[in-house]
This record gives C-alpha cells, sequence and structure tokens, in this order.
C-alpha cells in the first residue's frame, strides 16, 4: 500500500516556516562571502581630511593654466600636464580602478624642470579609470582628479 500523506494546516505552516529559513539562513551565507572593498583603507583618516581636500581642489583650480590628462594610445601611456606656475616638488598621481582595489596603482611623482609627465600603461585593466593628483609646489598642496578611459 502507498501511504498518502494529508495535508492540514500545520504542516502547510511548518514547510513555509522551513523554507523561510532554509532561505534566510542561504542568503547570508551569500552575503557574507560577498568581498566588500572600500574606496581605500584608511577611508575614515581621509574623511576627516576633507576639508584639506577642498582646499586643494580649489587651489588647483584657481591657477590660471589647468592640469591636462590625456590618453596617448599610439604609446599606451597617461599624459600629464602640469601648469607652470606649480610644477610639482613632490606628490603622487593615484591611479583608481573602480571595480576592485587589486588594479589601483599609486605612483609618486619626483621633482623636474619639466612640466610633462608620462606614465607607461602597460599591463593596467581597460576600461574607465580615475586619476587622482597630489602634488606640492612652493609650499602649496594641489589635488586634481580626472576621469580617463583607457
Amino acid at each position: 500500500t502507498i501511504m498518502k500523506i494529508q495535508w492540514n494546516w500545520g504542516k502547510g505552516i511548518a514547510v513555509v516556516y522551513i523554507l523561510f529559513v532554509i532561505g534566510t539562513l542561504s542568503f547570508v551565507t551569500f552575503a557574507f562571502t560577498q568581498k566588500v572593498e572600500l574606496v581605500s583603507n584608511d577611508y575614515y583618516a581621509q574623511e576627516i581630511d576633507y576639508q584639506n581636500r577642498i582646499e586643494q581642489t580649489e587651489r588647483a583650480n584657481a591657477l590660471e593654466e589647468h592640469v591636462d590628462i590625456s590618453y596617448d594610445t599610439n604609446n599606451n601611456s597617461v599624459i600629464i600636464i602640469f601648469p607652470s606656475m606649480a610644477l610639482p616638488e613632490d606628490g603622487s598621481v593615484h591611479f583608481y580602478h573602480p571595480s576592485t582595489s587589486s588594479f589601483d596603482r599609486i605612483i609618486p611623482i619626483k621633482k623636474s624642470m619639466n612640466n610633462r609627465f608620462d606614465f607607461n600603461t602597460d599591463g593596467y585593466q581597460k576600461g574607465r579609470w580615475k586619476v587622482a593628483i597630489t602634488w606640492s609646489s612652493g609650499g602649496k598642496k594641489y589635488y586634481y582628479q580626472h576621469m580617463i578611459n583607457l
């Protein structure tokens, strides 16, 4: 004889509850296995220093000549031309890739009499990048950022 299961309200509620618990546990497991990346590891320290960043950006925007960033497809390089009145004495160029921080690169800027800097991008992931430049000149700090497609 085949045993026939009889359904009643109690069994229906139990099945719905069990399915709900399984679904919730599956979602929680999925959520905990996802990689979560902040924009930077020292995000909170940078947030506290945000007013300085605003002042550095305003200072860079107030220059008569602006920073020019372009991509040279023939040489696979990013070209940055600094204003002649604010040549970098030191600083850094941060290539920030929005999809994952493992692609990010930070390149130091050395003092130069030349206002043009070429950065070879061989090995960089194709796509959209944020180029953030921080530099100092004449005792003043400057900040400029620009989106670029490689």
